[in-house]
């Protein structure tokens, strides 16, 4: 838009409420909140930071993010686990329910899969619930997808995702590129 402000994301860059995050064709971002959500987006993708509230042990924490485009990644943070409820990703044609998980989701102007990956926690529950206004479906098994073909069709019911698929999609959200700086060795002086 002609009257916001455009700013590169460097690592470590704070990012604010209403902020609009994208991302080129050749690059990819993970966010990392205070709560420990950590919300990663592949190439040529887009969301925005709709509501973000969290102090620990606070009754009003929320977390909430619109995906507008792209492939992104959701790992949940505290407030998920402290009230799931406060926690939402919308996006074009249906909204994301978390109850303490890791997401996998697809996402274009006019269409939408989300799939439920294994949990970050081997051996706790895991479920999102995946909502339109013409439904809803919930996924409580690891490596299982809902697809939303359009703006006017309900969430499919559960389906084994491809484990091909998952790995593309991954593939492309990890080309993010990270620094590792070497540490000196003890006793070493310059």
């Amino acid at each position: 838009m002609s009257g916001e402000q455009q700013r590169k994301l460097a690592q470590g860059a704070k990012v604010y409420v209403g902020d609009n995050i994208s991302t080129s064709a050749d690059s990819s971002v993970e966010l990392r909140f205070a709560d420990q959500t950590c919300f990663a987006l592949g190439p040529t993708s887009q969301m925005s930071v709709a509501q973000y509230r969290y102090k620990p042990s606070a009754a009003d924490d929320v977390f909430e993010t619109k995906v507008l485009r792209g492939v992104f990644r959701f790992f949940s943070g505290l407030i998920a686990k402290t009230r799931p409820q406060a926690v939402q990703i919308n996006m074009p044609v249906a909204t994301i329910g978390i109850r303490g998980t890791h997401v996998l989701g697809e996402v274009t102007a006019t269409s939408a899969t989300v799939a439920l990956l294994e949990p970050e926690e081997p051996g706790k529950p895991t479920a999102i619930e995946v909502s339109s206004q013409y439904g809803s479906v919930v996924i409580d098994k690891p490596n299982y997808e809902t697809v939303i073909p359009d703006a006017k069709s309900p969430p499919s019911p559960p389906g084994r995702v491809q484990i091909r698929r998952i790995d593309n999609l991954l593939r492309s959200i990890h080309t993010i590129r990270r620094i590792n700086i070497p540490r000196p060795k003890p006793g070493y002086q310059r």
